[in-house]
């Protein structure tokens, strides 16, 4: 259960993202943003979709090369399903902080489990920020990439401080260090590898979903990046509903492009990549509730 505090949090949240949403689609305008979807090719709309699965599965694969160290049975299969309960989880959670359970999934080591994958987001969130930097460094915007650069230096500062024993007062982040030994370097380097493919795979998703010419969608693509650095820096919608085409029309109208299909295309971002597999995963999540409960269990346990 949630704490009063938690569920407030939430409520905020939820508040934040439909007067930002609400805002952006009366500044402009529910007919040109439904006009501009329809001018998008059916084919492109199912290149996004196709390559929203191919996303996921690199996610499942990046997350079983560091679950196997814990769970050394577990399997593809396994661990795509708990990837995506943990994205059921994380839909109707103050922060998404359900995707930390992940570990529901299996009958054991649950908390590591829990630390293992905020270590694993960390991941994907550094990757995301690095190539939010290069991205504004693109766009001649310096401030803030050195802003990203200089916090994901930070961060892994942190985290080689605490690894050398001392301590800081952020509790939890010393508690994820501690899994780090648990899984191999090589085992962390490929989990970098995987995250730096989902990332181009999502970007590229984000350009597909763009319509108008080849040449301004390549000009568009370069503001991926940025977009979604900016939306995983601020967490504090629900969702990220409002935060994430917020970044999208603020950065595009800045560089003198039309806001319309960059709003559109960050809602379809979120439908294909958050909505619907956060809906499948609830699939997953019922199934290991009626496990753990004794009732439809079809196959061994996992150990």
């Amino acid at each position: 259960m949630f704490s009063a505090n938690h569920k407030l949090l939430f409520t905020c949240q939820c508040l934040i993202g439909l007067v930002a949403t609400a805002s952006l689609v009366w500044w402009l305008g529910f007919e040109n943003l439904y006009r501009t979807a329809g001018q998008l090719s059916p084919t492109r709309v199912g290149q996004a979709a196709c390559m929203a699965v191919v996303g996921l599965f690199v996610q499942a694969e990046k997350w079983r090369v560091l679950l196997v160290h814990l769970i050394p049975r577990a399997t593809r299969k396994e661990a795509l399903a708990s990837l995506l309960a943990g994205m059921g989880l994380g839909l109707f959670t103050p922060g998404r902080v359900g995707e930390l359970g992940r570990g529901l999934f299996f009958s054991s080591k649950i908390r590591k489990i829990a630390l293992l994958t905020a270590a694993d987001r960390g991941i994907s969130m550094a990757v995301t920020v690095l190539f939010g930097s290069l991205s504004f460094a693109l766009l001649e915007m310096h401030y803030l990439s050195l802003a990203c650069f200089s916090l994901l230096l930070l961060s892994i500062g942190t985290i080689l401080f605490i690894r050398n024993g001392n301590t800081v007062r952020f509790r939890l982040l010393e508690r994820i260090v501690v899994v780090f030994p648990l899984v191999p370097q090589r085992a962390w380097l490929v989990s970098i590898l995987w995250a730096v493919l989902f990332n181009c795979i999502f970007f590229m998703q984000f350009s597909l979903l763009l319509c108008g010419d080849e040449e301004g969608a390549l000009r568009a693509s370069a503001l991926a990046p940025a977009i979604f650095v900016v939306k995983s820096l601020m967490p504090i919608s629900f969702f990220d509903i409002g935060i994430r085409e917020g970044a999208a029309v603020w950065l595009f109208t800045k560089r003198g492009l039309n806001p319309l299909p960059a709003f559109n295309a960050a809602f379809g971002m979120f439908v294909l990549n958050v909505a619907v597999p956060g809906a499948v995963g609830w699939y997953f999540v019922a199934r290991a509730a009626l496990k753990k409960h004794g009732i439809g269990i079809d196959r061994k346990d996992v150990e």
